[in-house]
Parts: structure tokens; sequence; C-alpha cells
């Protein structure tokens, strides 16, 4: 009986330490960002659709800048792809990215999150609305799920 007992403990220590060796290296790494840029009048439909909306303050996405859209010239869209990399042995959820805003920006559309199969790839993307005359360079907060517990990487993406 007593051989049983210690058999017993050294598998759940070993068990214990597996767990925290997981819990302890689970990552999803976050690789350098592709960014597209295209002026909004390429655009219109989707310009002309927060235009209308952003007064209300009803877009989806998130609001940066309350304020009535001029001509769509004087704006861009800038879209940041973003690819993730699943390390561990179970499936990342609800990956998904924010953007830390600047001045000129108004608006993040709004992404689906994504999922990412546990040791696969992904990738998430995000698209702000911005003054054309902006800068592409943002620091992008990507959160994920795995075992129930949320997790942050950033990164900074743009040239």
């Amino acid at each position: 009986m007593k051989r049983i007992a210690i058999v017993l403990i050294v598998i759940l220590l070993a068990l214990l330490c597996l767990t925290g060796y997981l819990l302890f290296t689970c990552e999803v790494r976050v690789g350098p960002a592709r960014v597209e840029a295209t002026e909004a009048a390429t655009q219109q439909a989707a310009f002309d659709q927060y235009a209308r909306q952003l007064p209300d303050g009803e877009v989806p996405g998130t609001l940066f800048r309350r304020e009535a859209l001029s001509d769509s010239a004087d704006y861009q869209f800038l879209t940041y792809h973003l690819p993730v990399i699943n390390t561990t042995f179970i499936n990342a959820a609800a990956v998904e990215a924010q953007v830390t805003p600047q001045d000129a920006d108004v608006l993040q559309a709004y992404a689906k999150p994504v999922d990412v199969p546990a040791r696969g790839e992904g990738e998430v993307s995000v698209t702000l609305l911005t003054r054309a005359d902006a800068h592409s360079v943002r620091e992008i907060t990507v959160t994920y799920w795995l075992w129930g517990l949320p997790f942050t990487a950033r990164v900074t993406a743009g040239r």
C-alpha cells in the first residue's frame, strides 16, 4: 500500500510539473505586420457609410474622434495584417487586435476575432480610418485566450 501511495504521489508531481510547464510556456507569437494604405476615395461606399454613422456614434468598431468627416480625399484606410503563430497544444480563441490611436485616427473598423488552432497559424487584421497625411506606424495590442485566461502581445507595425 505504501508503494502505491509513493507511485501515485510521483505521478501527481509529474503531472503538476507538466501542467506548470505548459501554462508558463504557452505563447502565441505575432509576426511582423504588413500594412496596406488605401485612399478613402477608392472605397467611397465604405467611407460614405462611416460618414453617415459617425455623427450618431453608431459606428461598427471603435470610435476615436467624433467629428464630421470632410471629403474622402482627406482620408485613408490603413489595414494591418498580423500573422499569428500558436506554439501551444491548445487552441487560441478569440484572437483580435486593437490599435493604439494617434491624433489623426478617426475609427477602427470592427473585425471579427479569429481562432488559431493548436500548433497552427492564422492572421488577424485590423483597419483604421485616418487622415490622409498620417503616418502608418502604430502600436497594436493583440489579445487572445488560452485555457480560459486572457493574454496580450504588443507589436509596433508600419513604416
